[in-house]
C-alpha cells in the first residue's frame, strides 16, 4: 500500500477533506471509496467540492483518481458529514475501503 492510499483510507474513515493536485490541477474533495478498476490500479472515487478540473468542469461533481497519479496529498482537519444522496458505491466490484451509504446527513 502507498503512503498516498494509507492516507485516503484514514481519510475515508474518518470522513475527512483532502485537498491534492491531479493531472495538474488543484483540488478539494470528500473521499468515498478506494478501490480496484478493472485494470488492476488502484482508484479514489470522491466528490470533488472545489479547485479546477482537467475537463473544465466546475465542482460539486463526481470524479475518479488514479491514485499513483495523485500528489501534493494533505488530509486536512475538515470533516464532512457524509456521501451526496446519489452515493452508491455497490456499483463497483472490488472496494478496499468506503464510508458506508448509511452515513449520509
Amino acid at each position: 500500500m502507498t503512503a498516498n492510499e494509507s492516507a485516503l483510507r484514514g481519510a475515508i474513515t474518518n470522513q475527512h477533506v483532502v485537498t491534492c493536485t491531479y493531472r495538474g490541477c488543484p483540488r478539494t474533495v470528500h473521499p468515498l471509496v478506494v478501490l480496484v478498476n478493472d485494470d488492476g490500479e488502484r482508484v479514489l472515487h470522491c466528490w470533488q467540492v472545489a479547485g479546477e478540473s482537467s475537463s473544465g468542469r466546475t465542482p460539486p461533481f463526481w470524479d475518479n483518481f488514479t491514485i499513483h497519479q495523485i500528489t501534493d496529498l494533505e488530509v486536512t482537519p475538515e470533516t464532512f458529514t457524509g456521501p451526496p444522496a446519489d452515493y452508491n458505491p455497490g456499483r463497483f466490484s472490488e472496494i478496499l475501503c468506503a464510508v458506508p451509504r448509511d452515513r449520509r446527513p
